[in-house]
């Protein structure tokens, strides 16, 4: 079952994100199917998909948490943030012509 993960982070911006991106690396993630990242008035939001939710905690725990850390991110210093947990189980996807956009 695919899993998805939706992050909004306060007072950070996209640069933020862009930042934390490099230290990762360019080595695929394993797992990770697509990540989506953008700003707006409740700061940086960012939506991952995941091939399963172990997937997600094992990047968390061996990969993410350990660059917050490098770059100095500590729990105290996090901004406010809030985390939606979506299974994706009997979804659908529908994909917009550019045809039907205008429609």
């Amino acid at each position: 079952m695919s899993y998805a993960m939706i992050s909004q982070s306060q007072g950070v911006d996209i640069s933020w994100h862009h930042a934390l991106e490099r230290e990762l690396g360019d080595d695929p993630i394993d797992g990770l199917i697509a990540t989506y990242a953008g700003t707006g008035p409740e700061g940086l939001c960012v939506i991952s998909v995941w091939q399963s939710k172990a997937h997600a905690d094992r990047f968390a725990a061996e990969l993410l948490v350990p660059t917050l850390q490098r770059l100095g991110v500590t729990a105290d210093q996090q901004t406010r943030r809030s985390i939606i947990e979506v299974d994706l189980d009997d979804t659908a996807t529908y994909v917009r012509s550019p045809s039907a956009a205008g429609a």
